[in-house]
């Protein structure tokens, strides 16, 4: 297959590789190789994009990297998103444990999963105005909380 790209493509192209190579790998000790392996050959293009300033290629390891300014921009895309994650998922672990808390875990285990969501609207409306206004300055350990959670 061959793909007609402008100049701008490319870079687009090759930041939603980065992204997408990122979202998969970042937290793997042992790379997924299939991510690893696109992003090589896109980043092996880059020449021909006129995209030098983006993709360098390391002799030692004989592998295309990310220019310093390339993985900067992308690191603030990747902030941005890790922000806004954390949020969702703490306030979705908050209001599912507080839902918990008020109704008991049988309960709560014989809910759909919709009947679940919606149960616990009200407690993510309180944790996504928490965050929109505090961030994290208020979040805190409770121990003994008669709820088990894990990750």
């Amino acid at each position: 297959m061959t793909l007609n790209l402008t100049p701008d493509e490319y870079r687009s192209l090759l930041k939603v590789v980065f992204l997408g190579n990122w979202l998969a790998n970042a937290y793997r000790e042992e790379p997924l190789p299939e991510f690893d392996n696109i992003e090589q050959v896109i980043m092996s293009r880059a020449s021909s994009f006129g995209a030098d300033d983006l993709v360098g290629h390391d002799p030692k390891k004989k592998t295309w990297v990310p220019s310093r300014e390339f993985e900067e921009a992308m690191q603030d895309l990747v902030d941005e998103y890790n922000v806004e994650a954390l949020y969702d998922e703490l306030g979705y672990w908050l209001a599912r444990r507080d839902l918990i808390i008020e109704i008991g875990d049988e309960k709560a285990e014989g809910m759909t999963p919709a009947g679940l969501s919606s149960a616990q609207q009200s407690y993510l409306d309180k944790y996504d105005l928490e965050f929109d206004i505090h961030g994290i300055e208020r979040i805190g350990i409770i121990e003994n909380l008669p709820v088990k959670g894990s990750r």
